[in-house]
C-alpha cells in the first residue's frame, strides 16, 4: 500500500510542480574554490620513451570517458573501528585511485578524515585531479565527493528529498570533443523499508536531468553511486530515460556490489550475531546513462550531434587487502564510455583534408625533385635562347 501511494503521489506531480521542486533543491558551487593548483607536469623527469608512451596512451583516451564509483565506508567509533581500520583502508583506496587512473572518480560516505588524507596525498590533489570540495571540504557527517582530471565546467549540489544529503554534480568536457557530460555522485537512503523514499529521490534526480539540462550546460549525464536499491521491484523506479549500464552490457550477470558471502565487512556492519547477514547479495551501486537510446529525450539530445555509448563495465575494489580487511563494505564499479561528437568529427575531417591538400601543394612546389625539374627547364630555355641568338648572328654575317 505504501508503494502504491507513493507511486500515485509522484505520478500526480505535474511538470511545473517538478520544475519548482528541482529548482529549490539545486545550488551551484563556486568552481573557483575547487583545488586547482597548477598540476605538475606528468612528463617531468621521464625518459623520452616513457614520455612517448604516455602521449600514446593519452591519444588513445581521446573521445572516451572512464568513471569509477565507490562507497568508501565512513569511519566509525570504537569498537567497529577496530574491525574496519579506516585510516589503513583510506590509504589503500587513495593509492588504488592513482593506479586506476580514471577520468572521473565518484565517492560516497566521505568524512573529514578521508578528505584530510586525500588533500595530503602527494599525487591525487596536486597532479592528477580537480576535487569538487577541495577548498571547503565535506561539511556533512559523511557525503559525496568527485574528482575529475578535466577542470569542472560547472559544479552543483542537489538536495535529496527527505534528507540533508546532497548529490554532487560535476560537468566536464570530454577530451577530443565539444561534448559536456554531467556526472552525478549520489547516495540514496539506505535500509530495506525505505524504498518509497528512494523512489522519490530517484524521481527528483530524473527531474534534475530533465528540466535543468540547459542551465547545467550538459549534453549527456551519468548518474552513479550508492543507490541502495535492495528489492527487485525497485528496478521499476529507474525511469526509462536512464539506461542501467550493467544490465545493458552484462544482462546475465548479477553484478552484486554488496556481497557478504565474499566480503566479511558485510557481516561486520550487521554484527556477529546477525545470521541473516551472512548471505546478503545486493546490487546497491549503479551507473545510469542519461538519456538512454529509448528515452523520450533521446531525439532532443541528438540535436546536439553527439552520442555517448557504454563500452565496458566491471566490479572493482573487490579483493581483500589484509587479514579480514577490505577497502569497503561495498565493491566499486568502473565503466568506460565512448563519446561520438559529430560536429567535432566533421570539423576534424575537414581540417585533415585541408592539411592533406596543403601538404600536397607544398610538396609539389618545394620538393627536391620539383626544384630540379625547374632548374632543368630554365637551363633548356637558356640554351634555346642562346642557340637562337647564335643562329641570328650567323645569318646576319
Amino acid at each position: 500500500r505504501r508503494h502504491n501511494s507513493i507511486a500515485l503521489m509522484m505520478s500526480a506531480m505535474s511538470d511545473e510542480q517538478m520544475q519548482r521542486d528541482v529548482a529549490k533543491r539545486l545550488r551551484q558551487l563556486d568552481v573557483g574554490r575547487v583545488a586547482t593548483a597548477p598540476f605538475a607536469s606528468a612528463s617531468r623527469g621521464k625518459t623520452a620513451a616513457a614520455a612517448a608512451e604516455e602521449s600514446k596512451q593519452q591519444a588513445e583516451k581521446q573521445n572516451k570517458l572512464s568513471v569509477i564509483t565507490l562507497n568508501v565506508l565512513h569511519n566509525l567509533l570504537w569498537p567497529w573501528e577496530v574491525v574496519i581500520r579506516s585510516r589503513t583502508r583510506y590509504a589503500y583506496i587513495l593509492d588504488w585511485m592513482v593506479e586506476q587512473d580514471a577520468d572521473v572518480v565518484c565517492l560516497q560516505e566521505v568524512t573529514k578524515t578521508f578528505w584530510e588524507m586525500l588533500m595530503k596525498h602527494p599525487t591525487l590533489s596536486t597532479r592528477l585531479y580537480h576535487i569538487s570540495h577541495g577548498a571547503q571540504g565535506v561539511k556533512s557527517k559523511h557525503g559525496c565527493l568527485m574528482l575529475s582530471k578535466q577542470p569542472f565546467a560547472s559544479l552543483w549540489e542537489f538536495k535529496l528529498p527527505q534528507m540533508s544529503r546532497q548529490v554532487v554534480v560535476g560537468c566536464v568536457k570530454v577530451p577530443g570533443t565539444s561534448v559536456v557530460i554531467a556526472v552525478a555522485s549520489a547516495h540514496l537512503k539506505a535500509h530495506k523499508n525505505s524504498y518509497d523514499m528512494r523512489r522519490r529521490q530517484l524521481a527528483a534526480v530524473h527531474g534534475l536531468m530533465r528540466f535543468k539540462q540547459q542551465e547545467l550546460g550538459f549534453d549527456h549525464a551519468i548518474v552513479t553511486g550508492d543507490l541502495n536499491m535492495q528489492g527487485a521491484f525497485e528496478e521499476e523506479y529507474v525511469h526509462a530515460d536512464f539506461a542501467d549500464v550493467w544490465t545493458t552490457l552484462r544482462p546475465n550477470e548479477p553484478g552484486y556490489t554488496w556481497d557478504s558471502t565474499i566480503n566479511s565487512f558485510g557481516i561486520a556492519m550487521w554484527g556477529p550475531l546477525a545470521l541473516h547477514a551472512r548471505n546478503i547479495q545486493w546490487r546497491l551501486d549503479r551507473m545510469l546513462l542519461y538519456p538512454s537510446s529509448s528515452s523520450s529525450s533521446h531525439d532532443d539530445n541528438n540535436k546536439n550531434n553527439s552520442e555517448v555509448r557504454p563500452l565496458d563495465i566491471e566490479i572493482v575494489a573487490n579483493e581483500s587487502i589484509g587479514l579480514a580487511l577490505w577497502p569497503s563494505d561495498h565493491f566499486g564499479l568502473r565503466a568506460t564510455f565512448a563519446v561520438h561528437d559529430k560536429a567535432s568529427a566533421a570539423a576534424a575531417a575537414a581540417a585533415s583534408t585541408a592539411h592533406r591538400i596543403v601538404t600536397i601543394l607544398t610538396n609539389s612546389t618545394s620538393s627536391p625533385t620539383t626544384r630540379k625539374s625547374k632548374r632543368e627547364r630554365r637551363d633548356r630555355e637558356k640554351r634555346v635562347r642562346r642557340d637562337r641568338e647564335e643562329k641570328s648572328k650567323r645569318e646576319e654575317k
